[in-house]
């Protein structure tokens, strides 16, 4: 299943409730990868937007 999907669910046999999961260790890298770039993109708009906020007047008199 892992090989298919990437992931596996266990599930308790008393209430078939989920307990573990397997999951595929190239994909769980290559998920984090992409995590962790998101993560860092966010964090680079978040300074941009603070500095164009904060010298916007600037900006907008080089536009000219």
């Amino acid at each position: 299943m892992v090989d298919s999907n990437d992931t596996a669910v266990i599930k308790k046999k008393k209430n078939n409730k989920p307990e573990y999961v397997l999951v595929d260790y190239n994909a769980l890298v290559k998920n984090e990868q992409a995590e962790t770039i998101m993560a860092n993109q966010a964090s680079v708009d978040e300074v941009a937007s603070s500095v164009l906020s904060r010298h916007l007047e600037a900006f907008k008199e080089l536009a000219k």
